[in-house]
């Protein structure tokens, strides 16, 4: 295709890439494909389609950065997605930030994009730069459908593999015990409602007074797989109780949070400063919240020995044909496996050596 472009493979990937010129422009993009007859197929339609649109979409000069994630935003709501607040706008976020938010679209070139991964790259996990790379291409490609943008101005964004070795953090008990010793004690209760509930942090910090019934049971609406009841029994009804005891209802009443760092009963925004001053205090190896639904499910399923229906029905784990077996247990059944949980304390040191008198 002398003259047209050309295409490539790049090291370590079984796809095809090509690279091509229009209007004093370079493009390079994967072709998705592993043929080489295929990719030249593509790169010529690409090539095609650069020579027939020569003007930009109406809006390309003035689309911006925020009007790209807004387009994200209102795409995943027309969805029917319900973490649009809890999974996609902190990672929106983290592009309006880095970017700006009134920066062009067309501003954003191969180059600066690059430049952006990179910064990211030493700053956060490559599962939160995998996501991000995600939307602003799904972003771009809305904008493109909407015809608020042109396909042929549509900068190369970078591609992040999936993380191959998972993190599999699961603290023990003891490891528990040593960091909420060291902890505030709104973290401390909050450590162990997680690790008791299996319930995701997400959830746990949305939680108020009024969600509670009568029968001490939370049922919680609004989640990833639908209704959830979570009986309080056992050490779940100590943390609560020790909560009210608090008087954290006094001044919000029963919408309140149940979980709040005061009496005002606000909800809890970042607990990172917090976390991290007990894991240096404690001297307990690095995890995260989402660890402790690894460490508490290690405990029901190994430790107690609860049967897996019950456990993936606390912890909502939604996977074909195992959701339609978690209506065969109702929510007394479940109060038996909370009814026996007591939080640990840790011993105090003996002395080794007693003086003499």
């Amino acid at each position: 295709m002398r003259g047209d472009g050309t295409v490539y493979r790049r090291p370590h990937t079984v796809y095809y890439w090509a690279e091509w010129w229009s209007h004093g422009r370079r493009y390079r993009a994967s072709t998705g494909e592993r043929s080489e007859r295929k990719a030249r197929a593509w790169l010529r339609a690409k090539v095609l389609e650069a020579r027939t649109s020569d003007a930009p979409a109406a809006n390309s000069d003035t689309l911006t950065v925020a009007r790209l994630m807004k387009f994200r935003e209102d795409h995943y709501r027309d969805a029917g997605r319900k973490s649009v607040k809890t999974s996609l706008t902190p990672l929106l976020n983290i592009i309006r930030r880095e970017l700006g938010e009134e920066t062009k679209a067309l501003a954003l070139t191969e180059r600066r994009l690059d430049t952006f991964f990179d910064d990211l790259t030493g700053r956060y996990s490559q599962s939160t730069v995998r996501q991000v790379s995600l939307h602003l291409r799904a972003a771009f490609e809305k904008a493109i459908e909407r015809g608020e943008f042109s396909r042929k101005d549509l900068p190369e964004i970078r591609r992040v593999a999936q993380p191959k070795n998972a993190r599999q953090r699961a603290p023990e008990i003891d490891e528990l015990v040593r960091f909420t010793e060291a902890a505030p004690e709104w973290l401390a209760d909050y450590i162990w409602f997680s690790f008791f509930s299996g319930w995701r942090s997400s959830e746990i910090r949305g939680l108020r007074w009024q969600d509670i019934d009568s029968q001490n049971v939370i049922r919680l609406e609004d989640s990833k797989t639908g209704q959830r009841a979570l009986p309080i029994a056992g050490a779940l009804l100590q943390i609560i109780e020790k909560r009210r005891a608090g008087n954290v209802v006094s001044i919000a009443g029963d919408r309140a949070y149940i979980f709040s760092r005061d009496h005002r009963g606000r909800k809890l925004v970042n607990v990172r400063a917090a976390w991290s001053k007990a894991l240096a205090d404690s001297g307990v190896a690095k995890f995260t919240p989402h660890d402790l639904r690894r460490s508490a499910a290690k405990y029901r399923r190994q430790t107690q020995g609860i049967d897996a229906e019950r456990v993936q029905r606390i912890f909502g784990w939604s996977s074909g044909d195992m959701l339609q077996r978690y209506n065969v247990v109702d929510t007394e059944n479940l109060r038996s496996v909370f009814e026996a949980d007591a939080i640990p304390v840790q011993e105090p040191p003996q002395n080794a050596h007693t003086e003499d008198k």
